[in-house]
């Protein structure tokens, strides 16, 4: 019997195995930056109501402005694994998942350009991409559907570069995602593209073939869509969050790119603009219109950046490595077997992930509760149950999410689509004082009895300034105002006031 030997190793399963790893350790040193969006918070709330009650949501209970209003958890499923996730192993779980499935959306893509690029080459996009991509790495169901996502399409691509049949295997694959994230509607749309791609560039013998195929394939992709407890409701509520215009200028993740505040993502596509022009690359025409819709996408609205930065690479491996040779894989059996300095400088790359482990497990001890303080009103939120507040709020959208969690009916949260247009436009002309109305005027319009805002808002100075209102507790992450009792003389400072040291 022969003995193991790591060298016999391909490149390619060396290179996929350890970037696997590196993603990982990096990513649990990444911490509790994945629980920088306060939204986590209620996609494990409705999780945790999925499982309990056996049925997903018809209408809305979180809130008191929508209450009994029609609402769907569309990712109803990342949600349940959220929840699960949470209620086995709390907050480290999560970090733990969200770090596991941004490592292996990683490792898939790398492993998918080992098969046109070189090593350094496939490892180091991947990595660049990831990196890009990073400011996106939340807790939130969209990075559950990132491998479901990159695996999708480098299976499709692959299939569409050897003038394959289409891979009808990816059906469930697209039911999968459905189900996870509402993402999955750009991916019919990018489908399109590739199965046209696949019918214009195969031979005239096997155009009709082709054609019957992969039209086929594309109407399996909208069934399989709707394998969905909602049925086709999902693949309409991207139409529905569009068409609250004004409304998502409040919505961090659907504001349009701004060089200023995205600069490193500003200098990357500008450095692959400069690259493209010096090297004269050229791309088939059906091939780089699915990239430009993903540019189209991340300019329009910041959050196709991950997208663009997982999926363009996927798209454009091939024409690159047919144009330009000396990036191209060297084709043998076992893959790319690489040179003998390659493979020590793989080697090498392990001891460096020992030593970067440690941060790693240094990540993972630190009380995320304690890091979450940055971003929700833990302290505040105590505060107004000991004054005996609880009637209605009216709350900053970005502490709907952890108000949810703790059980508390929101004003407005962050399912937008829920609130609708005229609401939220509304809000958000009350918020900034563009409009004829103030939030004290909205607080009296919907009956609210106390308020949670930002320190320092613009929000909380309306209700400073009104003296029908009084503070009742700041620190540095929020303030809580409650109405004046009409007998209380003084002003709106007036009252029993709690403040963080």
């Amino acid at each position: 019997m022969s003995r193991f030997d790591l060298r016999s190793l391909p490149l390619t399963s060396i290179g996929s195995a350890l970037f696997f790893v590196w993603s990982l350790v990096i990513l649990l040193t990444y911490g509790t930056a994945f629980l920088r969006d306060p939204d986590t918070f209620w996609h494990i709330r409705s999780g945790e109501w999925i499982l309990a009650h056996g049925a997903v949501p018809t209408v809305d209970s979180y809130s008191y402005t929508m209450a009994g209003q029609p609402w769907i958890a569309k990712e109803w499923l990342s949600q349940v694994i959220l929840a699960v996730t949470y209620d086995v192993g709390g907050w480290h779980a999560v970090i733990l998942l969200s770090a596991c499935a941004v490592a292996v959306a990683g490792v898939l893509l790398c492993r998918f350009l080992l098969d046109y690029l070189r090593y350094p080459y496939a490892a180091g996009i991947t990595a660049v991409s990831l990196v890009i991509a990073s400011p996106h790495f939340l807790a939130r169901p969209h990075i559950l559907s990132f491998p479901v996502m990159v695996l999708y399409f480098t299976v499709l691509i692959r299939a569409v570069d050897r003038k394959d049949d289409p891979p009808f295997v990816l059906l469930p694959l697209m039911a999968l995602w459905a189900n996870l994230h509402g993402g999955f509607s750009l991916g019919i749309v990018l489908s399109g593209f590739l199965s046209l791609q696949a019918m214009v560039e195969v031979g005239s013998a096997r155009r009709l073939r082709s054609i019957l195929l992969y039209g086929g394939f594309m109407a399996g992709l909208l069934l399989a869509s709707l394998v969905h407890p909602y049925g086709a409701e999902p693949l309409l509520m991207t139409k529905r969050l569009l068409d609250l215009g004004p409304g998502l200028t409040m919505l961090s993740e659907w504001t349009a790119f701004n060089a200023q505040e995205n600069g490193i993502h500003a200098a990357y596509f500008e450095l692959l603009i400069l690259l493209a022009l010096w090297s004269g690359a050229r791309i088939p025409l059906l091939r780089i219109t699915p990239v430009m819709v993903l540019v189209h996408l991340m300019l329009k609205h910041v959050r196709g950046i991950p997208i663009f930065a997982l999926l363009a690479p996927a798209f454009l491996a091939g024409p690159l490595a047919g144009q330009f040779p000396f990036i191209a894989a060297r084709p043998s059996p076992g893959g790319e077997p690489g040179s003998a300095r390659v493979r020590a400088a793989t080697w090498a790359a392990a001891a460096v992930l020992a030593a970067l482990a440690g941060f790693g497990f240094v990540a993972l001890v630190k009380d995320p509760q304690n890091e979450t303080t940055k971003i929700v009103p833990r302290e505040a939120l105590e505060a107004a149950r000991a004054a005996g507040l609880t009637g209605k709020v009216l709350n900053d959208y970005g502490y709907g999410g952890y108000l949810i969690f703790e059980g508390v009916k929101t004003f407005v949260d962050g399912r937008a689509e829920l609130f609708g247009r005229a609401f939220l436009d509304r809000w958000r002309k009350a918020t900034d004082l563009n409009g004829p109305e103030t939030l004290p005027a909205l607080a009296d319009a919907y009956g609210a009895d106390w308020t949670i805002h930002p320190a320092g808002s613009v929000a909380a100075h309306q209700f400073r300034m009104d003296p029908g209102w009084r503070l009742v507790h700041k620190d540095d992450v929020a303030v809580v105002y409650a109405r004046q009792p009409k007998s209380a003389p003084g002003t709106a400072e007036a009252g029993k006031v709690t403040e963080a040291k």
